[in-house]
C-alpha cells in the first residue's frame, strides 16, 4: 500500500502518469522515491541521467528502460516537468522575480527559461506573475 500511495503521490506532484503493468521492468517505489528526492532536491542544479542511474543501482541503458516503463517519461522529460511544475508553483506565490525562478529551477538563462517555460505551458511566465499580482491585489482591495 505504501509504494502504491508513493508512486500515486509521484504522480501527482510532477503530473507523470505512473504505469505499473508496462513491458519490461519498473523501478521498485522505494527507488522511484529516491530518484523522485533526488531530482526535486537538485532542481537548481544540472540533473544527469548517470546520476539518477547511480542512485537507483542500474545501468543508464537500463535505468532509462525501466524509468520510462514506470513513469511513462523518459527522465529528460520528467525532470523537465518538475522543473516547470516547480517553476509555475513559485511564479503563482508572486514572491519571486523571474531570474530568481529560473535560477531555482535549474536554469541559468532567464530567456531561455521563458521560452522553455512558454513551450511547455503554451503560455508565458510572466502571466502566472501578473496573474499573482493581479490575485494579491485583489485581497488587498477586501481587506
Amino acid at each position: 500500500v505504501g509504494g502504491a500511495l508513493a508512486l500515486r503521490s509521484i504522480k501527482l506532484l510532477c503530473g507523470a502518469p505512473v504505469l505499473l503493468n508496462g513491458s519490461g521492468g519498473v523501478l521498485s517505489p522505494n527507488r522511484l522515491r529516491s530518484v523522485d528526492d533526488f531530482i526535486h532536491k537538485e532542481l537548481s542544479y544540472d540533473i544527469h541521467v548517470a546520476d539518477l542511474a547511480k542512485k537507483a543501482g542500474h545501468s543508464v541503458p537500463h535505468f532509462t528502460a525501466v524509468f520510462k516503463n514506470t513513469t511513462g517519461l523518459a527522465p529528460y522529460e520528467y525532470i523537465t516537468r518538475c522543473r516547470m511544475t516547480k517553476a509555475h508553483e513559485l511564479l503563482l506565490t508572486g514572491e519571486y522575480r523571474l531570474g530568481e525562478v529560473a535560477r531555482a529551477v535549474g536554469f541559468s538563462d532567464q530567456g531561455h527559461f521563458s521560452w522553455r517555460f512558454r513551450k511547455f505551458f503554451r503560455y508565458p511566465p510572466k502571466f502566472v506573475m501578473m496573474r499573482a499580482r493581479l490575485k494579491s491585489l485583489k485581497g488587498q482591495k477586501k481587506s
